[in-house]
């Protein structure tokens, strides 16, 4: 009996957890296009399918390192830092959840690469990711996720700025590494109030529990 009541227990909290997504708003969120040639396309101004430059240049990155998924990233710093965007279309106060894997160029100093990231003009803060132990071939790639961003028209400006302050290199050739970025629409985990909760909970319990003691008097 009391292991009948954990594991309806758990069910109804696993279902409870269960956050709503849809598919990926974002274009080209892992800078799968153009293609990279050879180890990375250096110091792009333009030109990466669905994304807008709108200062610096970026290295849109091939085998140079080990991309999150699947098979290329970008430096947000070409030899310049760069600031990249993208409207996407969205419903007006429908709620989403931006994502995105961030890492770093191994090559140089600062060991601390720094992006800004922005939804619909508003900055949503400065996310850091130390390379200090990481190398080319396991870059140590981190999800970072922002929920509960509310659209406020049909089309919303996703942005990412590196603000990584300049190294030893020449300029700020070493930054911020992006990857698979992606915008779905967002339901909050729900939480249910006790009462609404320990009814079915207690009913279903309590019905299980009828029918293994008819079927235990029976055997007896």
């Amino acid at each position: 009996m009391k292991r009948l009541l954990n594991i309806g227990i758990i069910l109804v909290l696993l279902l409870a957890c269960i956050g709503v997504t849809s598919a990926n708003l974002v274009n080209n969120g892992g800078f799968e296009d153009p293609l990279a040639s050879g180890t990375f396309t250096p110091n792009m101004a333009s030109g990466v399918t669905g994304w807008t430059i709108e200062s610096g240049n970026i290295d849109l990155i091939g085998t140079l390192w080990t991309s999150y998924e699947p098979d290329q990233s970008i430096d947000l710093s070409g030899c310049e830092r760069a600031t990249i965007s993208q409207s996407i279309v969205t419903v007006p106060d429908e709620v989403y959840k931006l994502s995105f894997a961030l890492a770093g160029n191994t090559y140089d100093a600062p060991n601390t690469k720094t992006v800004e990231v922005f939804w619909d003009g508003g900055s949503q803060g400065t996310f850091d990711f130390n390379t200090n132990g990481y190398t080319t071939a396991n870059m140590g790639w981190k999800i970072i996720e922002i929920p509960n961003l509310k659209a406020t028209s049909s089309s919303t400006e996703i942005k990412f700025m590196d603000v990584t302050p300049v190294g030893s290199y020449p300029s700020i050739c070493i930054g911020v590494a992006l990857d698979d970025i992606v915008v779905d629409t967002y339901t909050p985990p729900a939480i249910p109030e006790f009462p609404t909760l320990a009814l079915p909970v207690a009913l279903i319990v309590g019905l299980l529990g009828a029918v293994l003691f008819i079927q235990s008097t029976k055997k007896n």
